[in-house]
């Protein structure tokens, strides 16, 4: 091996097993896909606007479903925290940090972001997920510019038109 191909390999060998436990080697993984709103920023990126539900079995994605703001504000949820947090994070922030999902990523600590998101997706969108993964949208774009569109309920989703969409 040259040691210009060391540091790939050395990024594989740590990224790899994370990787495919990710996309199910062990069992199928339910996972939410936040796509933060750049336009209120957030210490983490921007406010959680609009995510996907995906289930990763054995390499292959699917699609469960979408959600967003509206469905984590809905009656009964909007201003109650789900998560118990500790005292001394929540002396941190704002009174309304953990009681609207908007500003769950308020906090730079992303595990605790995802916690709520965890927290919440039951209880608005009836799916139990094994873990939040966050995506800025623009980033998004960059990626489907080298992966190339996918298409979600008839509609197709691609570089120039994915922050339109998810924004």
């Amino acid at each position: 091996m040259s040691l210009l191909n060391a540091p790939i390999a050395h990024a594989a060998t740590e990224v790899l097993p994370t990787a495919l436990k990710m996309l199910g080697e062990d069992g199928p993984r339910t996972y939410l896909v936040i796509f933060q709103n750049n336009a209120e920023i957030r210490a983490t990126g921007g406010a959680g606007a609009a995510g996907v539900y995906v289930k990763a079995d054995g390499g292959r994605i699917e699609l469960l479903g979408t959600t967003g703001s509206a469905s984590f504000e809905i009656d009964g949820v909007s201003g109650t925290a789900q998560l118990a947090l500790p005292a001394d994070t929540l002396a941190l922030y704002d009174d309304e940090f953990s009681r609207f999902s908007q500003n769950y990523t308020k906090t730079p600590n992303f595990p605790t972001a995802a916690r709520l998101f965890q927290a919440v997706a039951p209880v608005t969108d009836g799916y139990t997920v094994d873990g939040v993964v966050s995506l800025d949208p623009v980033v998004l774009g960059d990626i489907l510019a080298v992966t190339g569109p996918v298409t979600v309920d008839g509609t197709e989703v691609n570089a120039d038109n994915a922050v339109s969409l998810l924004l």
